[in-house]
């Protein structure tokens, strides 16, 4: 994500799961953050995790679940320039990356 606002920004990370799987994980690398966040669980096809960096919260199909979130996840912003997402999860995910542009 080339990010051009002045602003720093919390993304939401969208998770689709299309096979069932147990963990999920996505890293983040930009000129400030180089960490992940990964979620364990029991995760089915058709599942829908969402996970809102600006409240920290984690929602599996619109309930909060916070417990699906490992003790060394790090919660990040998006910088202005270049901000490197990898779903280092299993194949059977895809993941979307949603924010707002802020301007100061």
């Amino acid at each position: 994500i080339n990010y051009t606002g002045t602003g720093e920004v919390y993304p939401t990370i969208i998770f689709n799961v299309l096979q069932s799987c147990t963990s999920l994980q996505v890293t983040v690398s930009n000129s400030k953050y180089n960490n992940f966040i990964k979620l364990v669980g029991n995760f089915l096809a058709d599942d829908y995790i969402v996970i809102d960096l600006k409240t920290r919260k984690v929602t599996i199909n619109d309930v909060v679940t916070m417990s699906l979130l490992t003790l060394d996840s790090q919660f990040h912003k998006l910088v202005k320039g270049n901000n490197t997402y990898t779903n280092s999860s299993p194949t059977n995910t895809t993941v979307y990356v949603g924010y707002y542009k802020e301007y100061l």
